[in-house]
């Protein structure tokens, strides 16, 4: 994400950013995945959501962070993890 920022490319950037939180809330959902990989996803998906927002923040939105930050939390994998008992979507 960082090299698109800097060949001034945000959009494929964002991209990136949408598409590795996407995966995390994935990752954390997934029962079929042993519980300290979902635990690490919760974590991480924490991190990536701070740097959505700061992303949006210096760059301004996209279609793709807006259908992602902006889903009711059912669609977006956010929900109660049944991992840690928290809510992932508070970040």
């Amino acid at each position: 994400a960082d090299l698109h920022l800097r060949l001034n490319q945000p959009e494929e950037s964002v991209e990136y950013l949408c598409a590795i939180h996407q995966r995390l809330l994935q990752t954390m959902q997934n029962p079929r995945l042993g519980p300290a990989l979902r635990e690490a996803a919760l974590r991480q998906s924490s991190k990536t959501y701070v740097e959505l927002l700061n992303f949006i923040s210096d760059h301004g939105e996209y279609p793709r962070s807006n259908l992602l930050l902006k889903r009711p939390v059912a669609q977006s994998g956010h929900g109660f993890s049944t991992v840690s008992g928290h809510h992932p979507g508070a970040h």
